[in-house]
């Protein structure tokens, strides 16, 4: 198996690709199902749960039935279609980019940057994938190096961001709810002080504790 994945030749390189397909669409469907998971209250069990089945089940169309597409013939390069499905990778990983920033209010300025960032390196690297031959050419190579880019930005926005603002991460919510608060209290004290008719405001009792400058 080893062997399989890692030299290169008629069989193998095309092993090596239809794994790199399998986690490409892994990778495609956790960009596109982030922005839902994100503060929901699925249980992380029943999504890993969901991998794990589909992983096996992928990795049987491979390994075991046999039935997932040819990606690969050495000295020819890509098939058909691996290379409509890296275009239909990179038409739909834009999608991704517009729903984190739909809710870009949940996240940390920097933290949505770094993941927008790594979204579009995923892209680039995609696109680079389609056009090598070899399995030692440099389209590949700059395809890793943008696929590691992009693994370095998903880091830094989730892993260490967690790590060293944890609080920032977990009450980020409360803190844009108490900004809120605040800002419609301000507009409230502002249209109250400045209305141009008298208004005052009483307590339970009947008392009055405020009055504009118009009473």
């Amino acid at each position: 198996m080893r062997r399989g994945l890692c030299f290169p030749g008629k069989t193998h390189g095309n092993i090596n690709m239809k794994v790199k397909s399998l986690i490409n669409e892994k990778a495609i469907l956790s960009f596109l199902a982030f922005p839902y998971f994100f503060r929901s209250r699925v249980k992380p069990g029943f999504i890993f749960s969901c991998y794990a089945v589909v992983t096996a089940i992928l990795l049987g169309s491979i390994f075991y039935w046999g039935v997932f597409p040819v990606c690969f013939v050495e000295g020819t390069g890509l098939t058909p279609f691996k290379k409509i499905s890296e275009y239909v990778i990179s038409l739909i990983l834009p999608g991704s980019i517009f729903l984190i920033y739909k809710r870009r209010r949940e996240f940390d300025p920097g933290v949505l940057r770094m993941l927008v960032a790594s979204v579009a390196l995923t892209i680039g690297s995609e696109l680079a994938f389609t056009f090598y031959i070899s399995v030692y050419g440099f389209s590949k190579m700059a395809g890793h190096f943008l696929k590691i880019a992009s693994f370095y930005f998903i880091y830094k926005a989730l892993v260490e961001a967690g790590l060293q603002k944890p609080y920032d991460l977990l009450f980020r919510e409360l803190k844009q709810n108490k900004e809120a608060l605040e800002k419609s209290e301000e507009r409230f004290r502002l249209s109250f002080e400045k209305a141009n008719i008298g208004m005052c405001l009483v307590d339970l009792n009947g008392h009055l504790f405020k009055v504009n400058d118009q009473m």
